[in-house]
């Protein structure tokens, strides 16, 4: 009975010992359950990116390794997985990137055409002054150009052995006057034959004494423009001796570019003022020159200006023609800065409301007639819709970057069923038929590849001299012999190519460089992989931690791989991916 009674409490006690162990363990448990749960709660990772280029996402502070900009903590990254068509922007991104936006209007529209041009010389007053007397130019008394002369003043003294010669005949004749009426006469009619007035004839009677130097008189008012005659110069009868131009009235002409013809005509009134003054003038279109400069391709448009002095001719002036088109219709209208255009596309960005923020998204636009600083739209816009008016190429650039629909790609961001491979090589083929379009790519090819070499010897210096000959040659592509949709394809590659060398040469950074080179270097072997050129052999290589310990590609001539991404840290690091020839 005792042994039974010893069990028993053993056996209580073991009970109670196991539940006071087994609350003690659960209190444990939970308390680092709560523990752990506070934690993770705590050290929510910070997402850090830029406010000009969204894409950038990173764990770490620091800069952006595009544009340099200090990285900004990622307030709410909850509509990632909205419309991806749509780039997004924070106010401060668009204050930064200089975004202003506007609402699309509608109304009649005004024709306004900028005129440049320069006041001129009245044709129908420039004279020559010439000379009714042949002989040696003893003395000039207009010494040079730019002197007034008044009608009646002596401008030169001639010499002429036919005209003493004439004299003597005259004195002669004068002393059997009487006798011979009509030689006298005769003599005095041949010295006439030489502009010789009645008073310097009769002066010569009555002094008796033959002029040696005779003196030439001006027959017009005006201002010398050229001096054609030096003293001492012999000179015919007839010849000239000064061009002279009255500027009472002068010309005020404007230059017509072929462009803006249809939208000026005579009688159009045109406003313009002069530098310095901010006096404006009105006048009258009189003449429009019917015959188009070949070279300038401008027309000239011509207004009468009475001068008192104040109109100089050589003198710039700007003017613009002003008049509401004459149909009442009205016009969806959108200022000139709001519109991207690539020749064949043109683009705005329509501004959406976010809770966060803004978005743009891409609209294509048929555009109407510019007149002024504003484009009619045909189709692709309605009144009261808010679209980006300033900073249109910065949103445009981001969307780029992003992968996004943009002007120069509009596949970006579509699916494959969308735009195919097929339709890209299609586009591709025969374009390396052109013999100076590949000329000219073989050049880009050979700048990127010295580009590439100075970036794995670490010189950004020397790879940015490199970047700007890039730039250049790409700017001055032999585009005449591709078709229109080569044309086209080859006009939005050669933008990607052109932005980004033009970014690279930019930064202070080989970290950033780097970064841009590897979007440069995407867009050239994307370009090389479909031109199916065999007269060469290529290769791709590939670094697995390239930019922030992700892949990146490069084209290079040799086998070998030198690493652009790493430089002389890691300079053999990589592997070829692929072999083109």
């Amino acid at each position: 009975m005792k042994n039974r009674i010893t069990y028993l409490l053993i056996l209580i006690g073991g009970i109670f010992l196991g539940y006071l162990i087994s609350r003690s363990s659960n209190h444990t448990n939970q308390s680092q359950e709560n523990v752990h749960v506070g934690h993770n709660h705590s050290d929510k990772e910070t997402v850090w990116t830029c406010a000009m280029h969204p894409q950038i996402r990173t764990s770490e502070p620091g800069l952006c390794p595009i544009c340099g900009m200090d990285l900004t903590p990622l307030e709410d990254d909850s509509n990632d997985s909205s419309n991806p068509l749509e780039i997004k922007m924070s106010p401060t991104a668009m204050q930064l990137a200089n975004v202003v936006t506007g609402t699309v209007k509608e109304g009649s529209r005004m024709h306004m055409v900028n005129l440049n041009g320069k006041i001129e010389v009245d044709e129908r007053k420039v004279t020559t002054l010439t000379t009714h007397i042949g002989g040696r130019l003893e003395k000039l008394l207009v010494s040079y150009t730019g002197e007034y002369i008044k009608k009646g003043n002596i401008v030169a003294y001639v010499y002429s052995p036919e005209l003493v010669i004439a004299q003597n005949e005259l004195l002669e004749a004068y002393k059997y006057k009487a006798e011979q009426p009509e030689i006298y006469q005769a003599s005095r009619e041949k010295i006439k034959n030489w502009k010789v007035t009645n008073a310097q004839i009769d002066h010569i009677i009555e002094t008796g004494k033959v002029i040696q130097n005779f003196p030439v008189l001006s027959h017009l008012d005006g201002v010398v423009t050229s001096k054609l005659v030096n003293m001492g110069d012999h000179v015919m009868t007839g010849g000239a001796l000064f061009e002279i131009a009255n500027l009472s009235t002068v010309w005020a002409m404007f230059d017509i570019y072929e462009r803006n013809l249809s939208q000026v005509s005579i009688g159009d009134e045109i406003e313009f003022n002069t530098p310095g003054s901010s006096q404006n003038i009105r006048g009258e279109i009189s003449f429009i020159d019917p015959i188009l400069n070949e070279t300038t391709r401008v027309s000239k448009a011509r207004i009468i200006l009475n001068n008192s002095g104040q109109y100089k001719p050589g003198m710039f002036i700007k003017g613009v023609v002003k008049h509401l088109e004459t149909d009442n219709t009205l016009q969806t209208i959108v200022p000139k800065s709001a519109v991207l255009w690539t020749g064949k596309r043109s683009i705005v960005y329509v501004k959406t409301n976010q809770d966060n923020g803004f978005s743009f998204m891409l609209r294509e636009v048929e555009l109407g007639a510019l007149l002024g600083n504003e484009y009619s739209i045909l189709s692709g816009l309605k009144p009261g819709e808010e679209i980006a008016i300033q900073g249109a190429f910065s949103i445009d650039a981001a969307a780029q970057l992003a992968g996004k629909p943009s002007m120069m790609n509009v596949h970006a961001g579509l699916s494959k069923e969308q735009i195919t491979e097929l339709d890209l090589n299609q586009a591709y083929s025969g374009f390396k038929l052109k013999g100076k379009w590949m000329q000219d790519w073989n050049e880009v090819l050979n700048q990127y590849f010295e580009l590439k070499d100075f970036l794995t010897q670490d010189n950004l210096k020397e790879a940015q001299t490199i970047g700007e000959k890039l730039a250049k040659r790409l700017s001055h592509f032999e585009t005449g012999e591709l078709t229109d949709e080569q044309l086209l394809l080859w006009k939005e590659t050669k933008n990607k190519l052109y932005e980004n060398v033009n970014v690279l040469n930019t930064q202070n950074d080989i970290l950033n460089a780097r970064h841009v080179f590897k979007q440069l270097s995407d867009d050239i072997i994307s370009t090389v992989t479909r031109l199916n050129d065999e007269s060469k052999t290529l290769f791709i290589h590939t670094c697995p931690m390239a930019i922030d310990n992700k892949e990146g590609e490069w084209l290079s001539k040799e086998k070998e791989v030198i690493n652009p991404y790493m430089g002389a840290s890691m300079l053999r690091c990589g592997t070829m991916k692929e072999q083109l020839n």
